[in-house]
């Protein structure tokens, strides 16, 4: 039988002219001569629309309400006919607008598929504008998610691409002005809670809140355009590390300005940092003072001889986690000194969101980590490569060798179980016994939110593949979380064959990972056969002081393409 592509380049042709065209569509000024039978094929919304009994049904002219401010209906009709169409971080969300409003399945799955793949941190801001204007907010949160766990390196580009459109004098050079105004108040405050947001100092994230409420008073009063000329000039030319004269006041959505400074973590900045802002009367005073206490804190847990002035800051912490505090402050040279406290007992559900605010407010952001994308079968850039080569600086060392890893399993019959992370195809397997398991703990100072894994087969012939195992994760080596299932799954079919599983949905960063074999081999047989593995996703390298984040956060961090 002989075969060939007629219609290869589909119907195209026929709507760059007005050959069989048999309805027009008018949308906005333009209109587009077009075919029922190709708008009814490709999409559900003209289906119906066409072999209803609506008017619309019978007329040659339909006008379409829908705005088109982006100008991508001319791509979607194209797409409609020829099945092609070009997709940018800037059309993306238009584009499945316009397929979401049209029923175009076919569109509608391509977009989807674009943002899964694409979606990353150096085209963030451009979908994230467009998620918020359309309303998808499933999209929206997904964005914002990226930003804040890259949110200095964000910061940074922003910057970088305003200098270069900036032609006036900088006073300053280090200034760091991240303008984030496009922002409704009620997406930026989100930001400020999300739980994995990364910053580069509180002190710069205090800045780049006090520039958004600066920006979006501006805003605000250059739309106003009343007969307020005579306003203070310092309301609308107060710099970014000045206190912001304005009233405290709902800013838009129930956002006040006290919710978006109330977000910072004062805590971690540094003592002149603190000096400065205890200036800004903005600032809500029971955070500054919770702040003075907890640095006080840790200057007394430093001095072991204090123990008896202990107990009276001790009750002073203690009355100011278990009220509400009203405080009267007067300012020195040097900082802000607290002369009055005042306290009124909170209810129950206060008491809650002051506690759960407080003890975030205490915690050290989320560390930075870097992200390990796969790209082919064992192609040098996984996270165990990565370890052994010691960030690709250095000579290659299995991790387990050096004792930057330790890989260990549930029996050995044959084989080194380090060896699976080597560079070279290994044979291990295990002994002939249920539930069998490889465990790959990363040590104490790294976890990972993976993404994707991959393994070899570890025979030179294909019996005894594996078939059904749970690929694992831990943070303690005790409890496990099934990441990936498999049932029956046929992927590793030859010797030494190779296969990678992509690892979706997972937000939490583990320590500890295991192969557990849950049915029997290829064979028949209980034997776990690995020949290698390596692991992606998004490497947490922490310290001291982020250690607690992974406690108390089950952490996210920023993210870093190591390549």
């Amino acid at each position: 039988m002989i075969t060939t592509e007629y219609f290869k380049n589909g119907f195209g042709e026929y709507i760059e002219n007005k050959r069989f065209s048999d309805v027009k569509l008018v949308c906005g000024d333009k209109v587009y001569h077009t075919h029922r039978i190709i708008l009814a094929y490709s999409s559900e919304f003209f289906a119906r629309l066409l072999l209803s009994e609506f008017r619309e049904s019978s007329q040659t002219v339909i006008e379409l309400k829908q705005p088109d401010p982006f100008n991508v209906f001319s791509h979607v009709l194209c797409f409609m006919y020829n099945g092609k169409i070009l997709i940018s971080p800037e059309n993306v969300i238009p584009l499945l607008s316009m397929a979401d409003l049209y029923l175009i399945k076919d569109l509608n799955s391509i977009c989807t598929k674009y943002l899964e793949l694409n979606l990353h941190r150096e085209n963030v801001l451009t979908v994230l504008r467009s998620s918020i204007e359309f309303h998808f907010d499933e999209i929206t949160q997904r964005c914002i998610t990226i930003l804040c766990k890259n949110f200095p390196f964000v910061c940074e580009n922003s910057l970088d691409n305003s200098n270069q459109n900036n032609n006036s004098n900088n006073s300053n050079s280090n200034e760091e002005e991240y303008d984030f105004s496009f922002l409704p108040p009620r997406i930026f405050y989100r930001i400020l809670k999300h739980p994995y947001l990364v910053v580069k100092s509180e002190y710069t994230l205090y800045k780049i809140v006090l520039l958004f409420i600066n920006s979006y008073n501006n805003n605000q009063n250059n739309n106003n355009q009343n007969n307020n000329q005579d306003i203070d000039d310092s309301k609308s030319t107060t710099s970014s590390t000045s206190p912001i004269i304005v009233q405290e006041t709902e800013i838009q959505d129930n956002i006040k300005v006290s919710d978006l400074l109330s977000q910072i973590r004062y805590i971690w900045m540094t003592f002149d940092q603190l000096k400065e802002v205890s200036n800004n009367p903005l600032i809500p005073k029971e955070i500054l003072f919770e702040t003075f206490l907890e640095r006080l804190k840790k200057y007394e847990n430093n001095n072991i001889n204090s123990q008896n002035n202990n107990s009276g800051t001790k009750l002073i912490r203690n009355l100011s986690h278990s009220t509400n505090l009203t405080t009267t402050t007067t300012t020195t040279n040097h900082n802000t000194v607290i002369t009055t406290i005042t306290a009124t007992l909170p209810n129950q559900q206060q008491q809650q969101q002051v506690n759960s605010e407080t003890n975030q407010r205490l915690l050290p952001r989320p560390p930075q980590s870097i992200l390990f994308e796969y790209t082919f079968d064992f192609d040098n850039k996984g996270v165990f490569y990565w370890i052994a080569t010691n960030g690709c600086k250095h000579k290659w060392i299995n991790p387990h060798l050096s004792n930057k890893i330790k890989i260990t399993s549930s029996s050995v019959d044959k084989g080194n179980v380090y060896e699976i992370v080597g560079l070279v195809p290994c044979e291990f397997w295990t002994k002939d016994v249920p539930a069998s398991w490889v465990m790959i703990d990363l040590g104490p100072n790294r976890a990972l939110i993976p993404m994707c894994y991959t393994i070899r087969h570890g025979l030179s012939f294909k019996s005894d593949s594996l078939r059904t195992w749970d690929f694992q994760g831990s943070q303690n080596g005790e409890q496990w979380t099934v990441l990936k299932r498999h049932t029956n799954d046929l992927s590793l079919n030859l010797k030494y064959a190779t296969f990678s599983w992509p690892i979706q949905g997972v937000e939490i960063a583990y320590r500890y990972f295991r192969i557990l074999q849950t049915g029997k081999n290829s064979n028949n047989r209980n034997f776990l056969v690995i020949g290698g593995l390596e692991v992606y996703g998004e490497l947490l390298q922490l310290d001291n002081n982020n250690l607690n984040f992974i406690d108390h956060h089950h952490s996210h961090g920023h993210s870093q393409s190591h390549h």
